[in-house]
Parts: structure tokens; C-alpha cells; sequence
């Protein structure tokens, strides 16, 4: 694989300032040097985007990084305007809470072929109580599969860019599950897939994580997402 390929990380930021340092860390390690970083701030009230600036200019001499506001309430605008400003042939999302192995995109890049729409690889759940577990994951492209496992969760896919975009970016009605939704719709679109075996990635589990912690509370917005599948899968031909 050509060492010269360019990988764009789209990291929504929201009210983050305690976890950013960590996530950044483990950014600044990563072994693959064609890199762009795209962080978009979402309005945040805290001093994120002043960290965010700070890391920036810390790295400005290693790999590019680009800072974005989005008002737009949500991770799924930010993300789809990070998609529209990346220079990179591959794009990857991932979350300003959690950390990046140092080797995940140089393993991802060295198994991509030409024709490669996604990479997918297993994650790895970090819970307060120092639990480590490794989320349940199969390596099929069965639409019917990641409808009842969610396999392909955010920090589970690194998308070629033109394939991403042939999709429909991210539904930006949707607040919660709107990555199992964008998976369905990823594997109704047939894509050519690399699986990874192993797992790259720290997602840290708390009480404010983003995608929230109650199904109770969120009845509305995880219903908006079921309906979204629900229209998927009507219009199949």
C-alpha cells in the first residue's frame, strides 16, 4: 500500500476538556504519517476548543489539523462536515472521549486494496470499574446481522471517502444509534470489506458518554433511528 495514501479522523467535540489530553496522546502515536485531523467543535462551553488549538499547533510540523465549528446541535452534523472539508482517500470517525491504538490505521492501510470500501476491525469497552471487554462482533456482511448485534459501530469502520459520500454521510435526524443505522445502510450498499481481527480501540464507558446510557430517556430519538431502518429496508428492490 502506497505509504503516501491520506487518512482523514473526523472527531466531533462536545464539552470535553477532561478527556481531550487523553485522546490527543494517543493520537500524536500513531504510526501511520499521512494523516489529517479534522476536529469539529460543537459549540462546546468548556475550554475544548482552546485545547483543541493547542494541539493543533503542538503537531502542526507532524500531520495537518484542522479545527471547524458546527452549530448544528448533534455528532452526525459534525461529522458529515468534517466528511465535506477531508482531503483524505479514507476517512475515519472517531470519538473525543476514547483512544486510538498506534498501529490500527498503519494495519488498516497495509490490508486495503484498490477497490476496498470499508475496513473493519472489533472494539474494545474500558469501564470504570477496570472491566476491559471486547464488544461482541461478527465478520459478515449480513445486513440481518448488524440489525440485531450493532456490530459496526463508530470507531468500527474506516470508510474509503467516495464511498461514504456515495451513501449519504450520516443521518443527521438520528441522535442516538445513528451509527446502527448508517452500518444497515453501509452493508445494503454491497461494499467490498477488509476485516481486521483484532481490536485497536479504547472506547471509555460513562455516564455522559454522548450516545447516552437510558433507552428509557431516549425512547423518541431510538425510535426515530428504528423507523430510518424500517424505511431501509422497505426500499430494497
Amino acid at each position: 500500500m502506497n505509504k503516501d495514501i491520506l487518512v482523514t479522523i473526523v472527531i466531533p467535540v462536545y464539552n470535553r476538556a477532561h478527556t481531550l489530553d487523553r485522546l490527543f496522546a494517543s493520537i500524536e502515536k500513531v504510526t501511520w504519517h499521512a494523516l489529517e485531523i479534522i476536529l469539529v467543535d460543537n459549540n462546546s462551553k468548556d475550554t475544548s476548543l482552546e485545547i483543541c488549538r493547542r494541539f493543533k499547533e503542538r503537531n502542526q510540523d507532524k500531520f495537518l489539523v484542522e479545527i471547524y465549528t458546527e452549530s448544528e446541535q448533534g455528532a452526525c452534523p459534525c461529522r458529515n462536515l468534517g466528511l465535506q472539508k477531508a482531503h483524505g482517500q479514507y476517512v475515519y470517525f472517531f470519538d473525543s472521549d476514547d483512544e486510538m491504538y498506534p498501529h490500527y490505521l498503519s494495519d488498516a492501510m497495509q490490508a486495503v486494496k484498490s477497490d476496498t470500501d470499508i475496513v473493519c476491525s472489533p472494539t474494545q469497552m474500558f469501564f470504570s470499574n477496570g472491566k476491559i471487554q471486547t464488544r461482541r462482533f461478527y465478520f459478515t456482511s449480513r445486513a440481518s446481522v448488524q440489525i440485531l448485534t450493532a456490530s459496526l459501530s463508530t470507531q468500527s469502520i474506516l470508510f474509503k471517502k467516495s464511498f461514504i459520500e456515495k451513501i449519504g454521510g450520516w443521518d443527521v435526524r438520528l441522535w442516538r444509534w445513528n451509527d446502527w443505522e448508517l452500518g444497515i445502510r453501509t452493508l445494503l450498499n454491497a461494499p467490498n470489506i477488509v476485516w481486521l481481527k483484532q481490536p485497536y480501540h479504547k472506547i471509555h464507558q460513562h455516564p455522559d458518554s454522548i450516545t447516552g446510557n437510558s433507552f428509557s430517556k431516549d425512547y423518541t430519538h431510538l425510535k426515530r433511528s428504528i423507523m430510518a431502518v424500517r424505511r431501509l429496508l422497505e426500499n430494497i428492490p
